[in-house]
């Protein structure tokens, strides 16, 4: 995905998360945390490279609740 396109999307999705309530985003940090771990069980690192891809698009800098 070119470099532009993906910040188009982030900033797109940051807008998004910025309005959600705080019960949704601790279930989506939840979710990424569950993930995480069962990424790092596996030798694939494409599981580990999707998780972090999930969490720059879920979890953008600048969040106050990171």
């Amino acid at each position: 995905m070119p470099a532009i396109l993906m910040s188009i999307v982030t900033g797109i999705v940051g807008v998004i998360l910025k309005r959600l309530s705080p019960i949704v985003k601790e279930a989506i940090d939840d979710f990424l945390d569950k993930l995480e771990e069962k990424a790092n069980t596996t030798k694939n690192t494409v599981d580990n490279m999707l998780v972090d891809f999930l969490r720059e698009i879920l979890q953008p800098d600048g969040d106050p609740d990171d």
